[in-house]
C-alpha cells in the first residue's frame, strides 16, 4: 500500500466500491443526506463454557445498559456507516 493512502480515503474507496455493486434504489437516493446512529442495542451474558445465560423459559436473557451510562466505544460504532449499508425494518 502507497504511504500517501489516509484511512479516510480507504473508506471512500470502499462505501464507493460498495455502492457500486448495488442498485440504488429510491431508498438509498431517500436517505443519501442522513446521518446513522443507534436506536436499541442489546447484551447477553456467557459463563466461563461460553453458554449464554438464559431465562427460566429457556430464552437467552437480554441486558441493556444502565440509564445515564456512557460507554465511549458505542460513540463510534455508527461513525463510517453510510444509509446505503442499512435496510429499513418493515
Amino acid at each position: 500500500m502507497k504511504d500517501n493512502i489516509k484511512p479516510e480515503d480507504l473508506h471512500s474507496a470502499n462505501t464507493k466500491s460498495f455502492g457500486d455493486t448495488q442498485a440504488k434504489g429510491k431508498a438509498s437516493m431517500k436517505y443519501e443526506n442522513y446521518g446513522t446512529s443507534i436506536l436499541d442495542i442489546k447484551f447477553y451474558l456467557l459463563d466461563e463454557d461460553g453458554n449464554e445465560i438464559e431465562n427460566k423459559d429457556g430464552t437467552t436473557k437480554e441486558f441493556r445498559l444502565k440509564n445515564n451510562i456512557r460507554y465511549k466505544p458505542l460513540e463510534y460504532v455508527c461513525e463510517d456507516l453510510s444509509p446505503d449499508m442499512l435496510e429499513e425494518v418493515k
